[in-house]
């Protein structure tokens, strides 16, 4: 089959690096709905990933920034998961997620957070955010997710 039907692609346990990743490397996959990158080497978000994803796996990489720049084509995205990286409280750019209007799970385990992450998709209904370093919950975080009270639990406290 050629690569424009490609629906899912695997590079899981690579050397992959953000430099690593060009303008066209995803060119003429358009039907590209699962991307699994898990146990690479990135630093940052990978820039000018396929709009087609619906589910994106960067877990266990270096990943310490994500820009807006990075996440703004990706609208059809339902699943992202940055576990087990180098992400915290400065580590996303301001509305980084504000495009991101499908987004129903988000996975930060594993990560250096000391609150909860301002500006998350309101779309959300799993947030995973075991294993950081989170020592309180404001109000008002906790109001915005409008989730029932068993996605709240699980959202915390299931493991990855």
């Amino acid at each position: 089959a050629s690569t424009t039907s490609m629906r899912e692609l695997i590079l899981d346990d690579n050397l992959l690096t953000t430099f690593g990743i060009s303008s066209i490397s995803f060119n003429g996959l358009s039907k590209l709905s699962i991307l699994s990158m898990n146990q690479n080497s990135f630093t940052e978000f990978p820039p000018e990933l396929p709009g087609s994803l619906s589910a994106l796996y960067l877990a266990q990489n270096q990943i310490s920034f994500i820009s807006k720049r990075s996440t703004t084509q990706l609208t059809n995205l339902t699943v992202l998961n940055l576990a087990e990286n180098k992400l915290s409280d400065g580590s996303i750019e301001e509305n980084t997620f504000a495009n991101l209007h499908q987004l129903k799970e988000l996975r930060l385990g594993h990560n250096f957070f000391s609150s909860v992450p301002n500006n998350l998709p309101r779309s959300l209904t799993e947030r995973s955010l075991i294993a950081n370093q989170i020592m309180t919950l404001k109000s008002a975080c906790l109001k915005s997710f409008q989730v029932a009270e068993k996605n709240f639990h699980r959202s915390y406290f299931e493991s990855i």
